[in-house]
């Protein structure tokens, strides 16, 4: 939970890695070893740089992989007329894709042209 310090918005686990937790050059991000955001003893918490940070959260499935599945011109005209009377998340599930490719498609951000 968020608390204010220093008239800035500072996390709990942020605060206890800079006093507790020595801080790696280069390493910017705080993560929580155990993947429980909840923990934040200094011995659960690491500097880390974006990029460990979300391989990390990946690896413990705290984050879902996105894969780029590809989906055929048939598969988008499908998903248009599945967006009538479907959501987002269960052609997602249907399909296997995330819910942001599905999301992607109904807003015109990708498959434009079909």
């Amino acid at each position: 939970m968020p608390v204010q310090f220093l008239e800035n918005r500072h996390f709990v686990h942020r605060i206890i890695a800079s006093e507790f937790v020595e801080k790696v050059e280069g390493k910017l991000f705080v993560n929580h070893k155990n993947g429980n955001k909840q923990d934040n003893r200094a011995e659960n918490l690491e500097w880390v740089t974006r990029s460990e940070n979300d391989k990390h959260a990946i690896r413990t499935g705290l984050r879902k992989i996105q894969v780029n599945n590809i989906l055929s011109i048939e598969d988008v005209l499908k998903i248009r007329k599945l967006l009538k009377n479907k959501n987002c998340s269960d052609i997602a599930k249907i399909y296997k894709v995330h819910r942001k490719t599905i999301s992607d498609i109904k807003n015109g951000k990708t498959w434009k042209n079909i």
